[in-house]
């Protein structure tokens, strides 16, 4: 597992956190160990904020807890 976890959060934002929706997509950033909070506190100051619940971020966002399909193309590629 990861210190930190960035991926999209683009499932549910109008429900969960409207105001953070910009139209230019909008990320969750999951902080899993302290190590992970002091590199986020370390770059938090340049970035737009909203803390929202692990529940409110993960729902409709399967990433969490599977792997995407391969591609049939993956090999060709």
């Amino acid at each position: 597992m990861a210190d930190l976890t960035i991926g999209d959060f683009w499932g549910l934002i109008n429900d969960v956190a409207p105001d953070m929706n910009d139209g230019n997509g909008t990320s969750i950033i999951l902080i899993r160990i302290d190590k992970g909070r002091k590199i986020f506190e370390a770059v938090s100051c340049n970035l737009k904020l909203k803390k929202v619940s692990y529940e409110d971020g993960m729902n409709c966002n399967p990433a969490e807890y599977k792997s995407c399909h391969r591609p049939s193309q993956r090999d060709f590629f």
